[in-house]
């Protein structure tokens, strides 16, 4: 009898495997158990309710705790506290190693910036002011390590590596969930690093 391997990604092996299609879902189940196809996958991750969800956190706690640290400590540091959970729940599916990329990939994650310029083609996630100034964030795609590899950003040899707060807390596993993770929480990403020095931040449904 004639046999042919096929490939099937795992976002789509969950919709057939959601689908009235018996002969599909008998197909997707063997490549993959109920248990795994039962698991959020990165498009399921939409608040951070849906994050902490995903690990089984009770949520009036977190938000509590994540409440607290705003109070005390500052929206910044409230707000990573957040994206930790986040960032997580969106990898939840994928190894990422701290010394090596991914076989078939590179690791990439939001590179924020923040301009006048309300013509430019980047993505604009939403608006920051400061001392009378509207300044619009976007965001870009971008490769974690270059020629270094993994979260740690090593040498090819191992013997050093130099890691970096973009890439250690905001490293994704492919350019699907970074580009998702920052079209979903881009300003939570832009509050992480300027909510502490900014006059206000404004995003998308408050404008």
């Amino acid at each position: 009898m004639n046999t042919r391997n096929v490939e099937i990604s795992f976002e789509q092996a969950r919709n057939w495997y959601k689908s009235s299609n018996k002969e599909l879902r008998s197909l997707v189940l063997q490549a993959y158990t109920e248990e795994e196809l039962a698991e959020p996958s990165y498009l399921d991750i939409r608040s951070f309710e849906d994050a902490c969800n995903a690990f089984r956190m009770d949520i009036q706690t977190t938000n509590s705790i994540a409440s607290k640290i705003k109070e005390y400590v500052g929206s910044s540091a409230a707000a990573l506290f957040k994206l930790r959970i986040i960032v997580k729940a969106l990898n939840a599916r994928n190894y990422i190693s701290f010394t090596d990329e991914p076989e078939e990939d590179y690791l990439f994650y939001p590179r924020i910036g923040l301009t006048t310029d309300n013509s430019s083609d980047l993505l604009k996630l939403g608006i920051v002011k400061h001392n009378n100034q509207e300044y619009f964030a976007t965001s870009i795609i971008d490769v974690c390590s270059n020629d270094l590899y993994g979260a740690g950003r090593f040498t090819s040899d191992k013997t050093e590596a130099h890691p970096n707060m973009d890439t250690s807390f905001l490293c994704c596993a492919n350019e699907d969930i970074a580009e998702y993770l920052a079209a979903q929480f881009g300003m939570l990403i832009v509050t992480a690093l300027c909510g502490d020095f900014v006059d206000d931040i404004i995003y998308p449904e408050q404008s």
